[in-house]
């Protein structure tokens, strides 16, 4: 298996680029998902690996990704609007990593956490690999690889 953060510095940058035309840095300051009013989007990866890559996005970044996806003018965004995009990005990350991971596996469909301060991880309550970024908009995201327990 890859080197799992190099990894998912790779496929974030990716993404990134691919859909938003956004240069993103890596940022190094640990990211504190309850301070940023966090939207959780979750992929499950079962298989001969079974686990989650899992994407914390602060509200102001996943309203202004999901006014550039979707061509939004400013403050139009709807919650399922946000949720789609948010689920579209990890979806994306997590299909990548999947494609490193030891095979057979399969990628869930994407789901999204409104309120992620309230999320337990009881099933992956480790975290395997994790990286901190940082919009062109100075925004910090995370995105990590949990396997199950």
């Amino acid at each position: 298996m890859k080197n799992l953060e190099s990894s998912i510095k790779e496929y974030v940058i990716m993404v990134w680029s691919t859909l938003f035309e956004q240069d993103i840095d890596c940022d190094d300051q640990e990211f504190d998902p309850p301070l940023q009013e966090p939207r959780l989007g979750i992929v499950d990866i079962s298989g001969n690996w079974n686990g989650f890559v899992n994407i914390y996005v602060p509200y102001p970044l996943a309203i202004e990704l999901t006014e550039k996806m979707f061509f939004l003018e400013a403050g139009s965004s709807s919650k399922s609007e946000v949720e789609d995009s948010i689920g579209e990005i990890i979806n994306m990350i997590g299909g990548n990593i999947k494609a490193i991971l030891p095979e057979p596996n399969q990628l869930s469909t994407p789901s999204v956490i409104w309120d992620a301060n309230s999320h337990e991880w009881l099933e992956a309550p480790t975290v395997l690999a994790g990286m901190s970024f940082k919009s062109k908009s100075g925004h910090p995201f995370k995105v990590q690889i949990r396997p199950k327990a």
